[in-house]
Parts: structure tokens; C-alpha cells; sequence
């Protein structure tokens, strides 16, 4: 790709400067696009995370945004790895574009996210995006064709939750439980929808995540999180793994409550 002088790119490949204003993307992975920016305005700080990285780039953005950003990035890293545990040695790279338009969703392709422009009366949707995102330095093993990616996106999103609690507080968390609460049971189930359904996100992370709130409350905290731990040591990557996972530190009837739940729930088209 040719730009003008000065123009810096950045995408979902491997981006290099083969010649002067002559940029290639490469990216050998399995991906139906290949998402790029290219500004003259284009910024990029890089965090290390043991032998992960996480860039975030950004196209005139507010400092103040910025500096909050840089800032929550290293408190959710803390937070995760305590309660998760540390990170594997697997290098993983996440790269995140902080865009300058205005209408559209967020979306990511893999370890990019994009994101859409937000203001600082807007940065609780931003952080929870980010969040979300990091989340995925742990939880990314499950195949993500399949219902089986709510261990992925689920985890999360639950994360996520984690993330707000901290910063924003329990009230704050408590009222966004309470309105996944009251959709839970007329979603579909979780086991088995198809990632093609039109409530396929919903499920896969808002329904996932309250799921596993809902199994945080049966025991004390300290025995989620060491099942929790467990599970992201273990390299799980289905569901039955998770549920065996279960079965070390709940009871059996905790276990058949599981298995009932994933299955509970309104089906439709």
C-alpha cells in the first residue's frame, strides 16, 4: 500500500515499511479482511505484560482519555493476574485502535480491537470495552466457530464486571447484574446456539458472564477463583473440560445445577 509522506499504518497483520511510503500488510492467519489505518496523526504506545504486549494506537484522541486509558490498562492487568493468575510464557500480541468516527460499533478481528471514538462522559463504555479485551490475554482457547466460544467471550465479559467493580464500585456492578438477571432466561440457551444466531452475542457473553456470576455466588470467593485459576492453567477449551473443572471444587449438585443452566433458556430464531 502507497501513502504519502508521514502517513504511519496500523492493522490487523504484521505491518512494515518495505520502501519509502510503500507499506505491506501480511497477516497469515485464517481472516476474511484486513482491517488498516493509516493517519499522519497515528500514535502508538506499547505496554509489556511479561512476554505479552498490548498496543494501543490512536488518531488525535483526548490526553485526558489517553491518560486514564494508560493508567486503567496496568490496574486491570494487576487485577487479572491476581485473581487469574499470572500469564503463561505463549507470547500473545493485542493491538487496540482508538478511531475518530462517531457512529458505529466497536468490533475486533482476533487480538485488534477497534474502537469506536467516545469522550470522556462516555469512558465507562470504554474502559469496559478495554476491559473485555484484556480479559482476552486469558481467555482465548476455545474455538470460536462454535458455541463453545461463550469460554472465551464469557470469561471476558465476566472480567469485564470484575474490572468495573473495582473502579466504579458494587452499586454500580450490582444494577448491571440485575438487568442481565432479568434477561437471562428468555435468551437461548448457551449449549448449542448456533454463532450464527441473531442473539448469538447476548448469549455468548452477557448470558455467559451471568452465568458464571451466578456459580460465584453459590461459595466464597476464594474458591471461585481457585476453580477459576484452575481453569485457565488447565488450557481448557471446552465445555466439558470446564464442567470437570467444576466438579474439583463444587458439589454434585452444584455440578447438575451447571449442567441444567447452560441448557435453560427460551429457544427461537
Amino acid at each position: 500500500m502507497k501513502v504519502p509522506s508521514g502517513v504511519r499504518v496500523a492493522g490487523n497483520a504484521d505491518v512494515s515499511l518495505k520502501a519509502p511510503n510503500l507499506w505491506y500488510l501480511e497477516n497469515e492467519g485464517e481472516v476474511f479482511d484486513i482491517v488498516f489505518f493509516a493517519s499522519l496523526n497515528l500514535e502508538t504506545r506499547s505496554y509489556k505484560f511479561g512476554s505479552s504486549e498490548l498496543l494501543l494506537s490512536h488518531m488525535g484522541t483526548s490526553p485526558e482519555i489517553v491518560r486514564h486509558l494508560s493508567d486503567d490498562i496496568g490496574a486491570i492487568h494487576l487485577l487479572y493476574s491476581k485473581n487469574f493468575g499470572p500469564l503463561s510464557s505463549q507470547k500473545s500480541n493485542y493491538h487496540f485502535i482508538m478511531t475518530t468516527r462517531k457512529n458505529g460499533p466497536s468490533y475486533s478481528r482476533g487480538n485488534f480491537a477497534v474502537m469506536t471514538k467516545m469522550d470522556m462522559s462516555e469512558y465507562r463504555s470504554l474502559f469496559k470495552v478495554t476491559a473485555h479485551e484484556i480479559g482476552h490475554f486469558w481467555w482465548n482457547k476455545a474455538d470460536i466457530n462454535s458455541w463453545q466460544d461463550w469460554l472465551n467471550e464469557a470469561f471476558s465479559d465476566y472480567s469485564s464486571f470484575m474490572a468495573l467493580r473495582a473502579k466504579y464500585g458494587e452499586k454500580y456492578v450490582t444494577a448491571l447484574w440485575q438487568k442481565a438477571q432479568e434477561s437471562f432466561y428468555t435468551l437461548p440457551p448457551i449449549m448449542g446456539i448456533s454463532r450464527t444466531h441473531k442473539k448469538a452475542q447476548e448469549v455468548l457473553y452477557q448470558k455467559g458472564a451471568y452465568l458464571l456470576h451466578q456459580l460465584r455466588q453459590k461459595t466464597p470467593d476464594k474458591q471461585f477463583f481457585d476453580l477459576i485459576k484452575s481453569t485457565y492453567r488447565s488450557k481448557v477449551v471446552t465445555t466439558d473440560q470446564f464442567i470437570g473443572q467444576i466438579a474439583l471444587f463444587y458439589s454434585e449438585e452444584d455440578v447438575a445445577w451447571f449442567r441444567n443452566t447452560l441448557a435453560a433458556g427460551k429457544n427461537s430464531e
